[in-house]
């Protein structure tokens, strides 16, 4: 009797911890989806913003761009404030033999919720070493960027962002750049690359020689070990993503509707805007998950941006955009676009093998993927070579240059390794700075006699 006592206990004891779990989420999200953006009212204009300029910190630095939108990218319809840092190369790191290719920088691209505090160790640190101005720039809808009112969704989506860093880069007469991506960064790096013919205007000499990856929240399908890129194997490319997306839970596809029909309504989305926003200032402030290790410093960095005019409706623009399929992150046509237009010399990936955010296995899919496509263009230049009429295969450089790849698992570090203390922070500075010491004498040094 003892012992059927114990089992019924033990079953009740499971069944109410189950029905705990379940009320809990039932409640949270009743509260996230529901309470905070319907049940709130309409949403009062917020008091306590103030311009980017009045946010800026000492070493801060101002370029106006202007945006245009959709239909027309290089129409002047917004004026953007774009906030950026840089570090500058210290005179005398090449030796007397060497020349750096003028007008040359390495640009880094932070992720979502970061700004250009994210990389305030790497920026002097790679101008010291690796001898090339540093540039760090805040990307709207983060940091103390102006928010575009104006420009509707295209501030915001990919190609916006894109176009926008492309007029900056350009008002600041570079031409040779190196793009330094961390995770949402990494998306925008790739859309410059693989578009610079489009977004660049009809003088420009701007040029992206390579990129490297941080975290990167490119996510592609696993490839096939027997995956070719060729015109006939499309579907096999696409084939994977569409079957991962079919799989997906009647709960999260309730949830993706019910989210879109929220942020499609200006009262809802914005509620839903600010309440989200507020939690994920709340974990930054309390050290939850990823920012576990953030100093106070950092933490109020991280969400000063919070102050800036029209924070609230730029990030919801960015959702709006991130849901009608100009936004970040998954993409299964990537492999066919790198084939088609990516016309870099390298692309270095590196990923904490503790990222939970980014998880290595997809950082590891996306270089798979593009060490297929410069395999591909090896082989079709081959092909070329052995075929007596050149004439006809001879197309764009892109279409048969290869590029260097390569992939580094950051041993101990999670989604933030520049935020990280001790040894792993320490590993990935060296790997930063190594791989682009490499990469700046392979692409922007010239030897002389």
């Amino acid at each position: 009797n003892n012992n059927n006592n114990n089992n019924v206990a033990e079953v009740f004891d499971m069944f109410a911890a189950v029905t705990s779990a379940i009320e809990q989420k039932l409640r949270k999200d009743f509260d996230e989806l529901v309470r905070e953006p319907i049940l709130s009212g309409k949403p009062r204009a917020l008091r306590d913003t103030l311009p980017v300029k009045k946010l800026a910190d000492e070493d801060s630095k101002f370029l106006e761009v202007y945006l245009g939108n959709e239909e027309d990218p290089e129409a002047r319809i917004e004026e953007v404030m774009v906030h950026y840092k840089e570090s500058l190369a210290p005179v005398g790191r090449f030796p007397k033999n060497a020349v750096l290719k003028p007008r040359s920088a390495i640009v880094f691209l932070h992720g979502a919720n970061g700004s250009t505090f994210s990389f305030r160790r790497l920026l002097p640190l790679v101008a010291a070493r690796v001898g090339v101005r540093a540039i760090a720039v805040d990307r709207p809808p983060y940091g103390l960027t102006s928010r575009p009112m104006k420009t509707g969704e295209f501030a915001y989506s990919k190609r916006g962002q894109a176009k926008l860093m492309v007029k900056f880069l350009e008002k600041l007469e570079l031409e040779n750049v190196i793009l330094v991506g961390h995770s949402a960064g990494t998306n925008v790096a790739m859309e410059m690359a693989l578009q610079m013919n489009k977004l660049k205007t009809k003088d420009s000499r701007l040029n992206v020689a390579g990129m490297l990856f941080i975290s990167p929240a490119v996510f592609v399908p696993k490839p096939s070990s027997s995956l070719s890129l060729n015109g006939s194997t499309t579907k096999e490319i696409a084939s994977p993503w569409s079957k991962q997306s079919n799989t997906m839970s009647p709960e999260r596809l309730a949830k993706l509707f019910w989210f879109r029909t929220l942020i499609n309504n200006d009262d809802y989305g914005l509620n839903l805007v600010r309440s989200f926003t507020r939690r994920n200032a709340n974990q930054v402030q309390t050290g939850e998950g990823s920012y576990a290790n953030l100093s106070t410093q950092a933490r109020e960095a991280y969400t000063r941006p919070l102050a800036a005019e029209n924070w609230d409706k730029a990030l919801l623009q960015q959702f709006r955009a991130s849901t009608n399929g100009s936004g970040f992150g998954d993409d299964a046509s990537l492999a066919l676009e790198c084939k088609a237009s990516l016309d870099v010399n390298f692309v270095d990936i590196c990923c904490g093998e503790k990222d939970e955010t980014t998880p290595i296995n997809k950082a590891k899919d996306l270089y798979d993927t593009l060490e297929i496509v410069s395999l591909s263009r090896q082989q079709q230049r081959s092909l070329n070579t052995d075929n007596s009429d050149t004439s006809s295969s001879a197309t764009s450089l892109s279409s048969n240059a290869t590029f260097q790849i390569s992939f580094r698992a950051l041993e101990n570090s999670a989604h933030l390794p520049m935020e990280e203390a001790g040894d792993s922070r320490d590993a990935f500075e060296t790997y930063v700075v190594q791989a682009l010491e490499r990469r700046v004498d392979e692409n922007f040094v010239i030897r002389v006699k």
